[in-house]
């Protein structure tokens, strides 16, 4: 008679999944997690940690893998390591795992901030900007300050963080030393302008402007940015245009309609973003086009325009929560209720969604409610603060970043 053999994690069930930090997929046993590590091998080198082991001893409830994981550990060679722990028992095919030596064997070879940039931008393109950019900041650590595609990586991941004058000093140094690069200029020039820094930009933009003849819509486009954060909101409108007479681009739309918006054009400015090409109108497009419309006061019309993007994503917690603000402003507090509980579906403790759903029930005469959600919003700020300010201490006395 034939005999099912039970997976080793097959023994203990997991209680909770171990989750791989740089692909986000979460694995319930030992099997799982040696197949991950087999496929996803670039991106699972760091898995014998503490947090790896722990969930093998805890959450499988298998003390005997974790010693031997710790015993794998020791071993001084990566490769050997890597190889020891993908045949830790006897569940991937051997072919399999000798087909990775040779690669485990380059990746050995290679220095360590090479290893470093190519996991943060594995994970810049995953959209996890904060990970990737502590990376990014050891590998600096490692090659030295002077790589400029380190620099100017690092300084792209802290805009998308929003520490856009950190991420103006470190582009700065790549630019210094690559001045003829356009594009670490123009990456600069975006930095600087969201740093409020427009003195700077503005000087970087007509030298740019003086090299190339004028013929860089991008400039252009970063003249309007400059009147536009400075309040000049027709002197934005004309650079806008004069970017998009030169190239076809949805961002310079997006932004000559904002503003339009500014200056109350709003008819004007529905009529332009008509003028994005049927292929790039997503949920950007959508989103946008709603704001324009709830802000020229046509409610019915914003909601219509959310909901074809909520057909698109109907995951958006987001999206959501834009519907159910666009429903209390037309007045339907019903379908304003449901939009809103399915916001904080997605987004538990979303502090912009309870702020909308405590709207909701005043507006709905639901004033006990209302209180109690604000006083709910209350303490979660006091609880965030006092993190963030826990997390800042603890930084301080990490030392500072690069």
């Amino acid at each position: 008679m034939t005999k099912l053999h039970l997976t080793v994690s097959q023994m203990q069930a997991a209680a909770v999944p171990y989750t791989f930090p740089m692909t986000g997929i979460r694995v319930f046993s030992l099997e799982e997690a040696l197949y991950h590590c087999l496929v996803h091998w670039r991106q699972s080198v760091d898995i014998i940690c503490d947090p790896f082991i722990r969930w093998v001893e805890g959450s499988l409830g298998l003390g005997h893998i974790g010693v031997r994981l710790r015993e794998i550990g020791r071993i001084d060679s990566f490769c050997m390591r890597y190889l020891a722990f993908l045949s830790l028992i006897d569940y991937l095919p051997k072919d399999a795992v000798l087909a990775l030596q040779s690669d485990l064997q380059q990746w050995e070879k290679r220095q360590a901030w090479e290893k470093l940039a190519e996991q943060a931008d594995h994970l810049m393109a995953q959209g996890n900007a904060e990970h990737a950019y502590v990376l990014y900041a050891k590998a600096l650590v490692y090659e030295g300050s002077n790589n400029i595609k380190l620099l100017n990586n690092c300084g792209i991941a802290l805009m998308h963080i929003g520490e856009y004058e950190q991420a103006a000093a470190v582009l700065s140094k790549a630019v210094a030393q690559d001045a003829s690069n356009a594009q670490l200029r123009y990456n600069l020039i975006e930095a600087l302008i969201f740093a409020g820094e427009f003195y700077t930009a503005q000087n970087l933009v007509e030298e740019g402007l003086a090299t190339v003849g004028g013929h860089v819509p991008l400039l252009n486009f970063f003249q309007g940015e400059i009147y536009f954060h400075g309040k000049s909101y027709f002197e934005a409108v004309k650079m806008y245009e004069l970017a998009l007479r030169k190239e076809y681009n949805p961002t310079y739309i997006y932004r000559l309609c904002d503003a339009l918006m500014r200056v109350r054009l709003f008819d004007k400015a529905l009529i332009t973003i008509e003028t994005v090409r049927e292929v790039d109108r997503d949920i950007e497009f959508l989103r946008k086009q709603a704001e324009y419309y709830a802000a020229a006061y046509n409610i019915p019309s914003a909601i219509k325009s959310i909901e074809k993007a909520l057909v698109a994503n109907g995951s958006s917690g987001e999206l959501w929560l834009i519907l159910a603000q666009y429903h209390r402003m037309d007045y339907d507090l019903y379908h304003a209720a449901g939009a809103i509980h399915k916001a904080l579906a997605l987004m538990p403790d979303n502090p912009a969604a309870l702020l909308e759903q405590a709207r909701i029930r005043k507006a709905q005469g639901r004033t006990k409610e209302y209180h109690v959600i604000l006083n709910k919003i209350l303490t979660k700020m006091k609880l965030d603060f006092r993190k963030q300010r826990s997390d800042v201490r603890d930084g301080l006395n990490k030392g500072g970043n690069i």
